[in-house]
């Protein structure tokens, strides 16, 4: 809770305060590294739900439903790493704070950092049911494209162009995911 109500008072409060008065910084190198580093440990989280027994010979379903099996025990521990890189998701909006695009921290985008860390930690304490990893296999999967899209787009104008067909198709998936 500490975590949230830090990253709202930044994000709400006294970064734009700080802000104000100042040129916005020009964090390109960081914003290459964050969506690089998005991309890396969000693959990694796709390929351990693989690992679990996804579209396997097992279909959709985990090969080992059993609580104290290796593979369930690998799944929800990797599990702990999704829920550290849901906070880690907390930087990309305290960067749109420090580069002054308010208006991108917007109601929704707050609303979905702070609920998927909420309603990550309520899942991996008091809920732990592996049938309930689809929700996390999709939206790591969404997030390898999204993070890929704002990595290119990020290297410049040049090569914005070359991908913008993709920006309405990026948009569509965002904006029809649940998670």
């Amino acid at each position: 809770m500490m975590i949230i109500f830090g990253y709202l008072y930044f994000i709400l409060y006294i970064g734009p305060h700080y802000m104000i008065g100042r040129l916005p910084y020009k964090l390109k190198t960081l914003i290459l590294l964050y969506n690089f580093i998005q991309i890396l440990a969000n693959l990694w989280m796709v390929q351990e739900h693989i690992s679990f027994g996804w579209f396997s010979k097992y279909g959709v379903l985990c090969s080992e439903p059993f609580p104290h099996s290796p593979n369930t025990l690998k799944m929800f521990n990797s599990l702990w790493w999704l829920f550290i890189l849901k906070i880690f998701d907390l930087i990309e909006t305290c960067i749109f704070v420090l580069r002054k695009k308010q208006n991108q921290v917007s109601t929704l985008h707050v609303y979905h950092h702070v609920s998927n860390i909420f309603f990550c930690w309520v899942y991996l304490k008091y809920i732990l049911d592996e049938r309930a990893l689809l929700v996390s296999l999709l939206n790591c999967g969404i997030h390898v494209i999204m993070y890929v899209y704002y990595f290119v787009s990020a290297l410049g104008p040049k090569y914005q162009q070359m991908i913008s067909f993709l920006k309405p198709v990026i948009t569509k998936i965002q904006m029809n995911n649940p998670f």
